[in-house]
């Protein structure tokens, strides 16, 4: 794809936050999508993560199980974790370490969609109480992600 995957990724990013540009979750939820088409996996997870939470202009919820399976195709493991923690399935999920220390050290500097990634991890790998907490954190701080999610893991 020539980096245009994560290109679009990027600029999902961008939108959604508003580092960098206009914060517009529509077309944070455009720019995850053409990712996703283009076979990035963290798009996909980004974009699954919209629709499940229920962002404007993302989609569905129930789409949401579908955009997490072709993220986990393309090698998210943290879409393969969605699945796992929201879905029930039995996918396999190796945490990537380095990527952990990352969305901990995000969360704790009050980053609400890296708390609700570091407590999906921390669901994946059996560590509900530690993930509790930083969904709640999450929720409160407007992530409908963490919110959802907060809701299958009680």
């Amino acid at each position: 794809d020539g980096g245009l995957a994560s290109s679009c990724n990027s600029l999902g990013e961008m939108s959604e936050t508003g580092e960098g540009a206009r914060r517009d979750p529509i077309a944070a939820a455009i720019m995850y999508r053409r990712g996703c088409i283009y076979a990035s996996g963290e798009a996909c997870m980004n974009l699954g993560r919209l629709q499940y939470g229920g962002s404007p202009g993302a989609g569905s919820a129930q789409e949401a199980k579908a955009t997490f399976e072709r993220g986990c195709t393309y090698r998210s493991e943290l879409a393969c974790a969605t699945l796992k923690v929201a879905f029930g399935e039995n996918k396999p999920y190796i945490p990537n370490v380095r990527r952990s220390e990352q969305l901990r050290r995000a969360c704790d500097t009050g980053h609400a969609k890296d708390c609700s990634l570091i407590a999906l991890v921390n669901l994946a790998m059996g560590m509900k109480p530690m993930a509790q907490n930083d969904l709640q954190r999450a929720c409160t701080m407007g992530d409908g992600f963490a919110c959802a999610i907060q809701k299958v893991a009680k």
